[in-house]
């Protein structure tokens, strides 16, 4: 989720980790992210095992949406309460699933 709502930042907090710089962070910033290229379609989309594969577009409508829980059974629910921890699902913006 990262990748595809913060771009720029996390490569650029992962480059550094690894002790590189980004070549245009020789550049301000304002201008490294607007030479950031988006391709739009799926980096995977002709390799074997992967006509399934979504675009960066796709990939917005995907993860913006909260996830559908509708199918989950009560012991599917019950299950997560009990095992997810909700203060670390806050911390990332996601909800413990509700029994309705």
């Amino acid at each position: 989720e990262d990748l595809i709502f913060h771009t720029y930042d996390t490569i650029h907090q992962v480059c550094e980790c690894a002790g590189g710089q980004l070549v245009s962070d020789n550049n301000s910033n304002e201008t490294a992210r607007r030479q950031l290229q988006y391709p739009l379609d799926s980096a995977k989309a002709d390799s074997p095992g992967h006509d399934t594969s979504t675009g960066l577009v796709q990939a917005w409508i995907k993860y913006s949406r909260a996830p559908d829980v509708s199918s989950w059974t009560r012991t599917d629910i019950q299950a997560a309460r009990e095992i997810l921890d909700a203060d670390l699902l806050d911390v990332f913006g996601y909800q413990l699933p509700t029994m309705t």
